[in-house]
């Protein structure tokens, strides 16, 4: 049985745009994640696993897996901060927000909530608000690369027939 073995030749323009999209979005996704919202820090260190695992597999079957791996992934780092930015103001904002941290400093503080609530209320009534960082727009944004380079990914495993700009055949 042959085994492929990855080729010197340079690659094309599809492989390299597929890959310059998930290292890109990789590193966005996870300097996003880093910021002052981490959620997804793991989805971009498993998309250049993935990429890696689909650069050196020898079967089509196995690339395009993978890149439907990077699709989700990608689709992952969108979705999970968008519907944290959406639901941002519901979750911290508002008489929610005060309540939920006057029961936190009651609790810490062991005193009634009812002192602490009305304490807070004077303080932050007019000045509770929740912004939304930049980190979560990053990993958004570093998920959409993902998503590119595993569409890009994907199209490279469909136009490619063997080892047509990846490798050559080893006997």
């Amino acid at each position: 049985m042959a085994s492929e073995v990855p080729s010197p030749r340079r690659p094309n323009a599809l492989w390299f745009a597929g890959f310059a999209c998930v290292a890109l979005g990789a590193v966005i996704a996870g300097v996003g994640a880093t910021r002052e919202w981490a959620a997804v820090g793991f989805a971009a260190v498993a998309a250049l696993l993935v990429l890696l695992a689909m650069r050196t597999s020898g079967s089509a079957a196995t690339r395009r897996g993978l890149a439907i791996v990077l699709i989700v992934l990608g689709a992952l780092c969108v979705a999970l901060p968008i519907l944290d930015a959406v639901r941002a103001e519901d979750r911290f904002g508002g008489v929610g927000g005060v309540d939920r941290l006057a029961r936190a400093i009651a609790v810490e503080l062991e005193i009634p909530v009812e002192v602490v609530l009305e304490l807070l209320s004077e303080l932050l009534e007019q000045d509770l608000r929740v912004e939304i960082q930049p980190g979560l727009w990053l990993t958004a944004f570093g998920g959409v690369l993902l998503v590119a380079g595993g569409i890009l990914g994907f199209a490279w495993v469909r136009g490619g027939t063997g080892t047509e700009g990846r490798g050559v055949e080893a006997v």
